[in-house]
């Protein structure tokens, strides 16, 4: 299987702005890191680092809405300069989550997935599911159920909604695990355009990965 170079990310025109501001995560009612404050704009990545346990994981799934934070009015997550709490519903139409399970369904073909993911979220792309699962490398597959999919393709199958659906805003969780070196190249030249369209990007890493280090902040997280 070969790496596509001309994988094409739909353009985000609009400018973008993700704003954190004393944000931490809790396990049985203790905190997992020191609160944390940052912003991410267009053309940025943010990548956050920190051994297992440190609670990357939470951390991003608080900035999807996915996870409930305390309920007071100490910490805020702006898309927009709007508070996600008011606006949830638009705020994750405009984010693509890749978690570690990848969100996709183990019985469903990658074309089903999509369509799936399409007819649920309402979302809307100026490439057709032909062309993205062409770009991810997974034309061979399309028809195939993902649970007989090795993980790389699982993995693939998974990213492709990055290319299809239009959403600024990627939150990624280890999303180069169980790529090869090819696949690898394929996320990293994914990335890179994403972040020349005016996407931003927040993401999670163990692996090291090739990120544009003008584009580039990094955020460790340290124990509380």
């Amino acid at each position: 299987m070969t790496t596509r170079s001309s994988v094409l990310i739909d353009e985000v025109s609009d400018y973008h702005t993700l704003s954190v501001q004393n944000i931490t995560c809790f396990r049985n009612e203790i905190p997992l890191f020191q609160p944390v404050n940052f912003t991410v704009k267009s053309g940025e990545v943010l990548l956050i680092t920190g051994p297992n346990g440190s609670g990357k994981t939470s951390l991003l799934r608080s900035l999807t809405g996915l996870s409930d934070l305390s309920d007071n009015d100490q910490w805020s997550i702006k898309w927009q300069d709007h508070d996600i709490r008011k606006e949830i519903y638009d705020y994750q139409r405009s984010m693509a989550y890749i978690g570690h399970h990848g969100g996709v369904k183990l019985e469903l073909t990658v074309r089903e997935n999509l369509e799936t993911t399409a007819a649920i979220f309402g979302k809307n792309s100026k490439m057709s599911i032909n062309q993205a699962i062409k770009d991810i490398g997974l034309e061979n597959h399309a028809n195939n159920a993902v649970q007989r999919l090795s993980a790389g393709q699982r993995k693939r199958a998974s990213l492709c909604r990055l290319l299809l659906f239009q959403s600024p805003l990627w939150i990624l969780d280890e999303p180069q695990a169980s790529l090869d070196k090819e696949g690898m190249k394929l996320l990293e030249h994914m990335i890179e355009q994403h972040l020349e369209n005016n996407g931003l990007i927040v993401m999670t890493t163990h692996q090291q990965i090739n990120l544009p280090s003008s584009r580039t902040t990094n955020l460790s997280l340290q124990a509380s």
